[in-house]
């Protein structure tokens, strides 16, 4: 499109110094005047050109970006459901150690109850243990004196 432009521009000035009948100096001004605006022209069109060409990079660089941006946001909305799914689980948890906690007290006092009637019971072993020695010892006095007696 500004290739056109530039066509007919030239063609227009082209035109307008023939049909004015200009002096060869003007003609030469003119001229001149149409090869620095046909150099200004070209390098327009270079600087275009590469805006164009920096236009397309940040095109790609957007669709990466946006790519990368829906990317973040699926990971965060997974991220924030498996946060809503601990926050529920938090206070059943809670209210689950809190009855374990519970438990093991009850366990510890059932630990001390026991321990304390297992001492009882080692007490009364040790007595019963005793009695059955004197028993033994005065089972054999006993005996030894009958075979006293026998004898006598």
């Amino acid at each position: 499109m500004s290739t056109k432009i530039t066509i007919m521009f030239l063609a227009v000035l082209c035109y307008s110094l023939t049909l004015t009948g200009c002096k060869d100096a003007e003609k030469e001004n003119a001229i001149a005047e149409a090869a620095v605006t046909k150099e200004v022209l070209e390098k327009v069109r270079a600087v275009l050109k590469k805006i164009e060409s920096e236009k397309k990079a940040l095109k790609a660089e957007v669709a990466t970006i946006s790519e990368a941006l829906k990317e973040n946001n699926l990971e965060l909305g997974i991220v924030t459901q498996a946060r809503d799914q601990l926050e529920i689980q938090v206070p059943q948890l809670s209210l689950e150690l809190d009855h374990v906690k519970q438990a093991l007290d009850q366990k510890e006092e059932q630990v001390v109850k026991l321990l304390e009637t297992l001492k009882d019971v080692n007490i009364e072993l040790a007595l019963v243990k005793k009695t059955r020695d004197q028993l033994k010892k005065d089972t054999a006095e006993c005996l030894g004196q009958v075979k006293q007696l026998q004898m006598s």
